[in-house]
């Protein structure tokens, strides 16, 4: 068995509080940013049909298959 004084971390309060902290603002920074994108990304709405592409196709087809 592992005696309890070898599983003691030997990391402070104040390490832990720090990373704590660091990690939130980190993520908190992430989740600004997705929410930005999001909402620009909403905010354009769907854009124009591609009818070109639609031509390349028929294009490529042979004459027997339109």
């Amino acid at each position: 068995m592992l005696p309890t004084f070898l599983a003691v971390s030997s990391l402070t309060a104040g390490n832990v509080v720090t990373t704590l902290i660091g990690f939130v603002l980190f993520y908190s920074a992430l989740l600004v940013v997705d929410i930005y994108l999001m909402v620009k990304t909403i905010q354009n709405g769907p854009g124009q049909p591609d009818t070109h592409h639609g031509a390349d196709i028929a294009a490529a087809l042979p004459a027997s298959a339109e």
